[in-house]
């Protein structure tokens, strides 16, 4: 796989999320994936940038620029989203955390399950979420070995009472 790189600038406004779909969208497209691997990047990155939004929105902060940067890559594919706050907070991604903080962890949580790693800088300003797609071409290269193996069972079958 060529290594590819694309990436997209939006405001810090929930009218800017159609913006980060449509940037998921056109690289599903390109890299052909569906289905729920199209559903898992497409929630990971909007979540992400949720999350980014909702904090400056709620410190009444102003309007600020966030990054993603697309690389694809014989891994698979990354996202890496730029703040321009510290943010992201590596203590959400730990299994105990105290009650009043859910609703916060929540987001983190679905972003690491629906991706294959999630990490978080150190300064918290970026985070980097991987999909691995070899799985993808794998489930593919099953599901054809399959078809192939039932056509040709068919047509031995065929064969055998031609014969007879």
């Amino acid at each position: 796989m060529n290594v590819k790189n694309n990436e997209i600038v939006i405001k810090s406004e929930c009218e800017e999320i159609r913006k980060v779909e449509s940037f998921a969208e056109q690289i599903c497209d390109e890299y052909n994936i569906f289905n729920s691997y199209f559903g898992n990047i497409l929630t990971a990155l909007v979540e992400c940038c949720e999350i980014i939004i909702d904090h400056i929105i709620k410190g009444k902060l102003d309007k600020r620029e966030i990054t993603i940067i697309f690389n694809s890559g014989k891994n698979g594919l990354m996202f890496e989203i730029k703040s321009p706050v510290e943010i992201f907070n590596i203590n959400y991604l730990n299994e105990k955390l105290e009650d009043g903080e859910y609703k916060n962890r929540k987001k983190y949580l679905i972003i690491k399950y629906l991706s294959d790693q999630f990490t978080i800088s150190e300064n918290g300003k970026k985070c980097f979420i991987t999909f691995y797609i070899s799985s993808i071409n794998y489930d593919k290269t099953t599901e054809r070995n399959r078809l192939l193996s039932e056509y040709f069972e068919k047509i031995s079958v065929k064969k055998k009472h031609n014969i007879e």
